[in-house]
């Protein structure tokens, strides 16, 4: 009996470890794929889809609208507001401005922690990458790296005396899945398009509700040389605001920034101010927000 037993447990070991060794050795290849700034793998023309866990509601769509690279490498993209991923892997929220939110690290390790808006020396903001592993997204196993965020002061020793209010989880390619906000706010990607690769309620079986408020801008003429103008028509009563970015990202005219009754709305953009490229306009309504190219030629 002694030896049954024995053997029965020898057996259990053996496949037990035999499942773990698998398992890790899956996760291992996971993890050694690709690169870190593939966690952020965003690109015009590319969007995702958030519900509020709780009620099922769609809490809004992020639209990838354009992109560009600078000379040395550096990602800028314009969705609800302009990104920025240097070559480290930090992902900076309205770059170039004093008030930029580094709000991750891709390439960091768990445990590492940094200031969120690194150019104000009295924030108490602070973000942890508190955890790096496999999660099923969409059926597929992929590497997640969840973020937390944190409000309150570093002390002497480099302890932190904070409070945690918010957690981020990334997918690598595929980017945020999941966020969390205290006491019980849970958001999540419920669909994506993603390099024209559709997931969850993006495919031809989801459902797609789109964004009302404000009509497709119309510029004309565009390539312009001395100015251009802008329409659109909104169907109620808001405040909007109607920016200009130069292809890094800066805002160098902002057009509108009031409230506009419902109806057709017509904006002039001079150009005589402005260098010869390329030019992103961007508008944001209380329900809807549109972006696009604008050219200055000479």
């Amino acid at each position: 009996m002694k030896r049954l037993i024995l053997l029965v447990c020898c057996v259990f070991f053996i496949t037990l470890h035999s499942s773990s060794a698998q398992e890790q050795a899956s996760v291992a290849q996971v993890a050694g794929s690709g690169d870190s700034l593939d966690y952020f793998p965003y690109r015009a023309g590319d969007t995702w889809r958030v519900r509020n866990a709780d009620t099922q509601k769609e809490d809004y769509t992020l639209e990838v609208f354009c992109d560009s690279v600078d000379s040395i490498g550096n990602r800028f993209f314009l969705a609800d507001v302009w990104f920025e991923v240097d070559t480290s892997g930090d992902v900076f929220i309205q770059p170039g401005q004093i008030y930029a939110e580094l709000r991750y690290r891709l390439r960091a390790k768990v445990g590492d922690r940094w200031k969120s808006v690194p150019g104000v020396p009295e924030s108490r903001g602070y973000v942890t990458c508190a955890g790096i592993y496999p999660m099923n997204v969409y059926g597929e196993v992929r590497m997640v790296k969840e973020f937390h965020y944190w409000s309150g002061e570093e002390q002497p020793g480099g302890q932190l005396d904070s409070f945690w209010y918010s957690t981020r989880w990334l997918a690598r390619g595929f980017g945020e899945v999941k966020q969390y906000y205290e006491p019980d706010a849970l958001f999540y990607v419920s669909g994506a398009i993603i390099a024209g690769r559709a997931y969850g309620d993006m495919t031809p079986g989801g459902v797609f509700v789109p964004s009302t408020g404000a009509s497709p801008l119309l510029v004309a003429p565009n390539p312009f040389t001395a100015g251009a103008t802008i329409s659109y028509h909104l169907d109620s009563r808001q405040h909007v605001r109607l920016t200009l970015c130069d292809a890094l990202g800066r805002v160098v005219a902002v057009a509108v920034d009031e409230v506009q009754d419902a109806g057709d709305q017509t904006v002039s953009i001079e150009g005589t101010a402005l260098g010869e490229g390329r030019y992103f306009y961007h508008l944001r309504t209380a329900t809807h927000t549109t972006s696009g190219t604008l050219i200055r030629q000479r």
